[in-house]
């Protein structure tokens, strides 16, 4: 009897903390609490999956997700991180077909839209499935107005930074990157690794090296933080350095490939840019 008490204040208490969060949250656009507990089990473990690389996370999140939308079918942000999950298995070429994750995120992030386009997260997503087609301005489109929404989401101005570096504008990519870590001073590894890359690409190499080095020691097992600092360091003429860090690349996984690792996820709008970034980084000694 004692244990059934002490099950139903926990239960009691959990359903007081989640209607106290859906008051704190200024837009929590589903009434059904059991659906918005597993959207938040999905974005806690969603986090791994993006700054570990970790294909397990990735499976896990998209079991949270998709039993929310189970749970709300008008959920556009749960159908929105869901179709994230495929983006992010299309982008780590997890899928024997990764063509089919990248539709199926497009999918997701589209019907997250139209279930309602007032939210700044299936704006997001639906800009990186256009990125990952290197349909830049329709992504710099969808991502600006995920800014117009929430100006001040830390995750919205990196994903403009993002796709503006990718977009040939480094510049606004690094200025955009350096406010989205004012607005999370708790930022994680991936942040850092974006900013790094922003300054790569804006010829920056000497000020990429510190975020870059800080993101490999929130993650040392993320390799494109390293590839991104061999590149630098190759730029930079710090050819001991870079050698170095490819070793520890290599070390990471042997059978370590920049076509496989790069070639499909990196939709430069001139493709210019990632020839010559393949050839710094086989410079060091990557194939």
């Amino acid at each position: 009897m004692q244990d059934e008490i002490v099950q139903q204040i926990v239960v009691n208490l959990r359903v007081e903390v989640l209607e106290a969060e859906f008051a704190r949250v200024r837009q929590v656009p589903t009434e059904n609490l059991t659906a918005y507990d597993f959207y938040l089990r999905g974005l806690q473990v969603g986090v791994r999956a993006l700054t570990e690389a970790s294909k397990e996370a990735n499976e896990q999140a998209r079991q949270m997700y998709g039993k929310a939308v189970e749970l709300d079918l008008t959920y556009a942000e749960a159908y929105a991180m869901l179709g994230w999950t495929y983006y992010n298995e299309f982008f780590n070429r997890w899928a024997a077909d990764s063509s089919q994750a990248l539709e199926r995120a497009f999918t997701l992030a589209q019907q997250a839209v139209a279930l309602d386009d007032s939210l700044p997260t299936p704006h997001l997503v639906l800009g990186f499935a256009f990125l990952m087609e290197k349909q830049h301005e329709q992504a710099v489109a969808e991502v600006g107005r995920a800014m117009a929404l929430d100006p001040n989401n830390p995750n919205t101005h990196l994903t403009l930074g993002i796709v503006l570096a990718f977009a040939g504008q480094p510049e606004d990519g690094v200025e955009f990157v350096e406010q989205a870590l004012r607005l999370n001073p708790r930022y994680p590894a991936n942040y850092l690794q974006n900013l790094g890359r922003a300054y790569r690409l804006a010829g920056r190499c000497e000020e990429a090296i510190a975020p870059l080095k800080q993101a490999i020691a929130l993650s040392p097992t993320f390799i494109p933080s390293r590839v991104n600092l061999v590149v630098c360091y190759v730029e930079l003429g710090r050819e001991e350095e870079a050698r170095a860090e490819a070793t520890e690349v290599l070390r990471l996984n042997p059978n370590y490939s920049l076509e496989k690792a790069w070639r499909h996820n990196q939709p430069f709008k001139d493709p210019r840019v990632l020839d010559h970034f393949f050839a710094a980084a086989r410079k060091a000694g990557l194939k």
